[in-house]
């Protein structure tokens, strides 16, 4: 059960009945660039390269190398379970104890555990709000996910659809509505009533042009809104405009947000300064399993069970079992590793435990039995870097405050009204990223399998498309790719006019402006660094001069989404939940939020936005699978051919957990081993 954004705003909605996305581990929108810090500590290994420290540079001891034929009986990893076939045993409803409401979510297929105890977990951030639409980092959506429930929710682990808030749901297809029957007896953590208005309060607010955020984007056909309406406390209406295939995925993914406490404050004004991190936890009002009980900048999290919660177990007991989680803030993946195996965290996922890492994690599980190392496949992540598209900038207004300006149409140049202009991307180097040619030059430079082999210790596949190949229902095997070939690379620049004519080793533009930009990922991750200096060296080998940054998160988020101070950035996607591309709006679409290389257009600027957004309007209309296949087939075939971003590799995932914990669902989608958070207990000692 897990939740999502690759509309990440990163994020879209939520799924799985409410708990969703892994646990600030989980990265959606890192990007970023640069070593991380090193962390050294006896007994752990370290990747052999140089590395920054704040007592200046050393060198590491290389780790062991782990490949699959290490893998087996014994050797401290295991594959990760299957769901068993078949339907969820019959439920006794009648030995239930008094006051467990008649519709209440069973969760059937767990282990009964026992109340009480704590998880520990990690995230890399402080979370910047609890305002469910204004969440940004991968730490907001971990608080929001286990905060919020939502209206349909999404088995990770057995990758279909699972009931959550609403218990029944229906399709008009004459009337094009989608009636949802929400469950009896629903209320929020302080013992109010949940009811339909309250979705439809959500929806009010999410579409007030006052509030910004993207998740309207998905409640849209053509620009044209759904309607709603909540004929009764457990009935919520959802009329859709027109034909659209994707209006089911679409609306799943709602949360209901409590109108008795964020109403006025959105009436008057004041819903964008509501519910911030200064909050005192006792004014949040949730739906989820867990809720805020208090926070330490920079050190913990702590959230404790929400009384009112809607799940029990097949025995009527109220679920969560835990009493609380506690969320460490841990800002290196490195760190990240080191208190696992210390003890201090019970779970860890694939972006710290790497192929750099595994030998030792091994080790540790076969000598100490205290955790167990789970092999889950093939990520359906993506790696990936992209150029600065953005054609706007910034002006000085009356006042001589900067404003931003964004044609309104293609083509559309700053007119000379707008006092000291500034474009946010160089107009020189908007000339090169801008060139088709260029970007396939890049992707022709990009070693992949070295990257692979050396990086990941063969421990990943290589990427040329926007769907992994993982995604075996929607993946197009038959895309154009611009694999590794410098030379075919060299030759192309040659001919787009990108030239050493100086013969110093870096290629001019036709105007004799040298190819120099800065690369940029983030911090807390310890492959991505590494990857972008294995980018750098590349793009010098085929006479591109290349700087790599390294940032931390939520400085590189506002490059990313507001400053649009960037030149080129390498960074990661967490696929949407399911991986459909019905989900897909915020990334595909050129007035998405997570439209990376240029967000937020106002209308199409390239014909290639244009043509996507085109073929994703028809994909919607149509709800023959066959022909979605097709139209998501072009789609991808056309984003390969102009390369927007270029994609590089699909990890293989490793995760790791404490024996103590029962009730885990590994799963290859995300949230990988935090989805089921509800239904997680800890063996009594």
């Amino acid at each position: 059960m897990s939740h999502s954004k690759k509309t990440s705003h990163l994020l879209s909605f939520k799924l799985a009945r409410g708990m969703a996305a892994a646990l600030g581990v989980v990265s959606l929108w890192l990007a970023g660039c640069g070593e991380p810090p090193a962390v050294k500590q006896e007994g752990v290994a370290v990747p052999a390269s140089k590395t920054a420290t704040t007592s200046g540079t050393q060198t590491a001891a290389a780790p062991r190398r782990v490949t699959r034929t290490d893998f087996g009986p014994g050797s401290g990893v295991v594959p990760a379970p299957t769901p068993k076939p078949g339907p969820t045993p019959a439920i006794d409803r009648s030995k239930f104890p008094a006051g467990v409401p008649a519709d209440a979510d069973i969760a059937g297929d767990i282990e009964v555990g026992k109340r009480g105890g704590k998880l520990v977990l990690s995230t890399p951030t402080d979370p910047k709000t609890f305002n469910h639409l204004l969440i940004e980092s991968a730490s907001d959506q971990a608080i929001d996910n286990l905060q919020f429930s939502v209206l349909v929710g999404y088995d990770t682990y057995r990758q279909e659809n699972a009931p959550g808030l609403a218990k029944s749901w229906e399709y008009d297809k004459d009337k094009r509505t989608w009636t949802f029957h929400l469950r009896e007896g629903l209320k929020w953590s302080d013992g109010q009533p949940l009811t339909s208005d309250d979705f439809l309060f959500y929806t009010q607010v999410s579409f007030d042009p006052n509030v910004p955020n993207d998740q309207h984007i998905q409640l849209e056909l053509d620009g044209k809104p759904y309607s709603f309406a909540a004929p009764d406390p457990l009935t919520l209406v959802a009329t859709i405009p027109g034909e659209d295939a994707f209006a089911f995925e679409n609306l799943q993914g709602l949360i209901a947000m409590p109108r008795h406490k964020l109403e006025k404050p959105w009436k008057d004004g004041k819903f964008n300064s509501t519910w911030t991190v200064s909050t005192d936890p006792s004014e949040l009002v949730v739906s989820g399993p867990f809720k805020l009980k208090s926070m330490v900048s920079g050190q913990s999290i702590v959230m404790e069970r929400n009384p009112y919660y809607f799940r029990y177990d097949s025995q009527g007991q109220q679920l969560p079992y835990l009493d609380e989680i506690v969320m460490l803030i841990v800002s290196d993946a490195e760190a990240e590793a080191v208190r696992f195996l210390a003890g201090e965290t019970d779970i860890i996922d694939q972006h710290s435990l790497q192929a750099s890492n595994l030998a030792k994690f091994m080790d540790e599980a076969k000598a100490t039995k205290r955790f167990t190392v789970y092999e889950l496949g093939s990520s359906f992540d993506s790696n990936h870097f992209f150029f600065n598209l953005n054609q706007g900038g910034t002006y000085d207004d009356a006042q001589g405050k900067r404003q931003p300006w964004q044609p309104t149409k293609m083509g559309e140049k700053p007119g000379p009204e707008l006092k000291n202009f500034k474009p946010f991307v160089d107009p020189i180097k908007f000339s090169w990223f801008s060139n088709r040619e260029f970007r396939i030059a890049c992707s022709e430079a990009s070693d992949r399998q070295a990257i692979i082999d050396t990086i990941l210790f063969g421990l990943g596949e290589a990427s040329y498309g926007p769907v992994p190949s993982s995604n075996r229902e929607w993946y197009n095997p038959n895309i154009t790719k611009f694999p590794y070939n410098p030379e075919a690379a060299k030759k192309r620049l040659e001919a787009a006019g990108f030239i050493d004519r100086d013969k110093d080793g870096i290629r001019e533009d036709a105007q004799g402006h040298p190819i120099r930009f800065t690369l940029i990922t983030n911090r807390n991750n310890p492959v991505r660094p590494k990857v972008a200096n294995q980018l750098k060296e590349n793009f010098k080998a085929i006479g591109f001069a290349v700087e790599v940054q390294i940032q931390d998160f939520n400085d590189l988020l506002t490059r990313l989404a507001r400053s649009f101070d960037y030149d080129c950035c390498l960074m990661g996607l967490s696929t949407s939940i399911p991986p459909s591309p019905a989900w897909g709006a915020n990334l595909w679409l050129s007035t998405g939020q997570m439209h990376e290389w240029y967000p937020q257009q106002k209308t199409p600027m390239t014909e290639f936005d244009a043509q996507i957004d085109k073929l994703f309007g028809s994909m919607k209309l149509t709800f023959d699978k066959d022909t979605q296949h097709k139209i998501y087939a072009e789609m991808q075939e056309l984003f390969c051919k102009e390369q927007p971003s270029i994609e590089l590799f699909s990890l293989d995932q490793f995760v790791a957990a404490s024996n103590k914990i029962h009730n885990l669902k590994p799963a290859v989608l995300r949230a990988l081993l935090t989805s089921n958070l509800d239904e997680l207990f800890i063996a009594q000692p």
